[in-house]
């Protein structure tokens, strides 16, 4: 069922944009893209960046609607986009998981990104909050996780900002630093009804 919250607007001089969840083929394509676009933003321009650009792009997409068709109920991708072209500017996933020996259900965060042309508005922190709302209405959860590279400044800042706490580290692979933090955070957020239904002055 999808969650009857409004979706969120986005307002300044230039541009609206709304963050609602990703459906369908046309969707993934366009998500797929952007997180390709950012995978390789600060990556060293090779000769054949282009070709594993595409590839990752191809990858992702394929990745997000395998997930979609088996797992609908239990995962969910919100995107941003700008109204007037359609051009997605951010997205980020969220999914359900059962933790402890308790099996408490809790919500994992993950994919955040968001295009280098609409950063600092504070859209990053609304994807947050929209999927973090979407996890507590629909899976009735209590907690959401998710793991932020150590180094990046920025994106913990953004996520002690809204109420996450470290409580581990890890070494991963999938890390360009090889070292992770896990963050938690009880739900609601801080102010997060307030970031979803995307009131004046968030910029």
């Amino acid at each position: 069922m999808a969650s009857t919250r409004p979706t969120l607007a986005i307002r300044d001089e230039r541009e609206t944009v709304t963050v609602r969840v990703a459906r369908g083929e046309s969707d993934w394509k366009r998500v797929a893209h952007l997180r390709a676009t950012c995978y390789y933003e600060e990556r060293s321009k090779g000769r054949f960046t282009t070709s594993y650009k595409k590839m990752f792009e191809e990858q992702e997409q394929r990745r997000l609607e395998t997930l979609h068709n088996e797992h609908k109920n239990d995962t969910a991708t919100f995107l941003a986009h700008v109204e007037s072209g359609e051009e997605v500017v951010g997205s980020v996933d969220v999914s359900k998981h059962e933790e402890g020996t308790n099996k408490e259900l809790e919500a994992y965060v993950c994919n955040l990104c968001v295009s280098p042309l609409a950063r600092r508005r504070g859209l990053g922190k609304k994807l947050m909050c929209t999927a973090a709302l979407h996890a507590q209405d629909e899976w009735k959860v209590r907690s959401v996780r998710a793991h932020v590279d150590s180094d990046n400044a920025p994106a913990r800042s953004l996520y002690g900002r809204i109420g996450f706490r470290k409580i581990s580290e890890e070494r991963r692979k999938d890390s360009p630093i090889g070292q992770v933090y896990l963050l938690e955070a009880l739900l609601p957020l801080n102010n997060m009804s307030d970031e979803v239904v995307g009131k004046d002055g968030d910029f």
